[in-house]
């Protein structure tokens, strides 16, 4: 169970995207809900212990979406930096390789 419920867990890290970490963390509480519902109809013998654990867990990966959602914004906005900056050199590469066409003209 608890590794059925890592692999849900690690699904959603996955398809989180821009503008998408309150769907997200919609989606956890929705396979949390999912798994005490699950734990209800089987052992009722281990029902408090899995109960306990996974309302224990729930705000831990709530964190968790957090947190990835902050790391992808910033490698988003790296990516786009770095993006500039090769245009940015495409840009002063065609500028000298005009100005170098210029030179060769005047002499």
């Amino acid at each position: 169970m608890i590794i059925a419920l890592q692999s849900e867990m690690n699904l959603l890290l996955y398809n989180l995207r821009y503008e998408k970490m309150d769907q997200t963390v919609e989606k956890v509480k929705e396979v949390i809900t999912k798994y005490l519902a699950i734990s209800t109809d089987g052992n009722q013998n281990i029902l408090s212990t899995i109960s306990k654990f996974l309302t224990e867990i729930e705000p831990l990966y709530i964190e968790l979406v957090k947190i990835e959602y902050k790391y992808y914004i910033i490698k988003e906005q790296e990516k786009e930096q770095q993006r500039l900056i090769r245009e940015q050199m495409r840009q002063e590469a065609e500028e000298r390789k005009l100005l170098a066409a210029e030179q060769k003209k005047i002499r």
